[in-house]
């Protein structure tokens, strides 16, 4: 039986997105004290720095300051991000037929014919163990959302949703 509403909330694996985050941010000021150095070089190093700082603040407010909530009631899918004291619902998905969830296997197996969805990431770290993937129908065409349920938010969403055939 179906439960009309479970909760979900992710928990990524911050250590390795935080190495990950201060190894940017090194490289990034050892870039700029590089390029007080070496002169002929200055422009590419401090071009390779401000990218490193750009990589840097975006892997720190995706991952490392937002929290995810994926939340199943009735049928329909709500995400939820919360960074500080703000929490955006920035939709939900009515889980329909041509609606297909997937694990990692089964993306891959179908990667190429899925690269022109769009896609909408909702992993709480981006070096995830388990990511799944649904398929489903927005206005524009396909889109594909990536995102880390628990083993019983993906029973519910298996038995929601109709067989793959």
């Amino acid at each position: 039986m179906i439960p009309t509403h479970y909760e979900c909330i992710p928990r990524g694996d911050k250590k390795k997105t935080l190495r990950l985050s201060l190894v940017l941010m090194i490289s990034a000021f050892l870039m700029f004290l590089l390029s007080h150095r070496i002169l002929f070089v200055r422009a590419l190093l401090q071009l390779i720095a401000v990218i490193l700082l750009f990589l840097f603040i975006q892997i720190l407010i995706k991952f490392l300051l937002t929290e995810y909530r994926y939340v199943y009631e009735r049928g329909r899918l709500t995400l939820f991000c919360r960074q500080g004291k703000k929490e955006l619902s920035p939709g939900f998905i009515l889980l329909e037929s041509d609606c297909v969830l997937m694990d990692r296997k089964s993306y891959e197996s179908r990667k190429k014919e899925l690269r022109h969805c769009r896609r909408y990431g909702y992993c709480p770290d981006p070096f995830g163990k388990d990511p799944h993937y649904l398929l489903y129908s927005e206005k524009g065409g396909k889109a594909l959302l990536v995102f880390e349920p628990d083993e019983t938010l993906v029973r519910i969403l298996r038995e929601s949703l109709p067989e793959e055939g």
